[in-house]
C-alpha cells in the first residue's frame, strides 16, 4: 500500500492556527469537549479502541486490523512524555486522541496519529485534536508538521 504525505509548512501552520478559532470551534462542535489534555497511561487501552473502531470505520476488515494493530497501539513512551493529547466528554468518556513526536530535524514533527471514535465523528473532536497538535509543535519549535497517512478505500 503506497502512503501520502503531507507536510504543513510554517504559512500553512499559522492559517490552520486562524481557521481554528474559538469562534469556529463553538459553532462546530455539538459533542461538548469537557477536557482536552495529556492522555494518562492507563487510558492507554481505551486508545488503542478508538483507533481500532476508527479504522474499522473507515473501511478496513479485521484482517487489515491485525496487520496495522503495531501502528494502532498508542505508545505508552509517548504518553509519559506528555506528546499523546485525548479528548474527554463530560462524563469522562474519551472521544479521540493525537500523539506527536519531534523529529530531531530541525523543526520537523510528526503527527503519529488523530483518531476520533466513529460515535463522535463529525462533530469537531477531530479538528480540536488537530489544534492541540498546531498548538503543541509550535512549543517545541516545529515549524513543520509531517503527517504520513494510508491511502482510504
Amino acid at each position: 500500500m503506497k502512503a501520502l504525505t503531507r507536510v504543513l509548512c510554517s504559512s500553512a501552520l499559522k492559517f490552520a492556527s486562524r481557521r481554528i478559532s474559538d469562534s469556529y470551534l463553538s459553532r462546530r462542535l455539538l459533542w461538548h469537549v469537557a477536557e482536552l489534555g495529556p492522555a494518562r497511561v492507563d487510558d492507554a487501552a481505551g486508545l488503542t479502541e478508538i483507533a481500532v473502531r476508527a479504522t474499522k470505520h473507515d473501511g478496513y476488515d479485521d484482517g487489515a486490523v491485525s496487520r496495522f494493530m503495531p501502528g494502532l497501539k498508542v505508545n505508552l513512551a509517548l504518553i509519559a512524555a506528555g506528546l499523546v493529547h485525548v479528548a474527554e466528554g463530560e462524563q469522562g468518556v474519551l472521544g479521540g486522541y493525537v500523539s506527536f513526536r519531534p523529529t530531531g530535524m530541525g523543526g520537523l514533527i510528526l503527527l503519529e496519529g488523530i483518531f476520533v471514535d466513529p460515535a463522535y465523528s463529525r462533530r469537531g473532536v477531530g479538528t480540536r485534536l488537530f489544534a492541540t497538535a498546531v498548538e503543541h509543535s509550535r512549543k517545541m519549535a516545529g515549524n513543520v508538521i509531517l503527517i504520513i497517512r494510508a491511502r482510504t478505500r
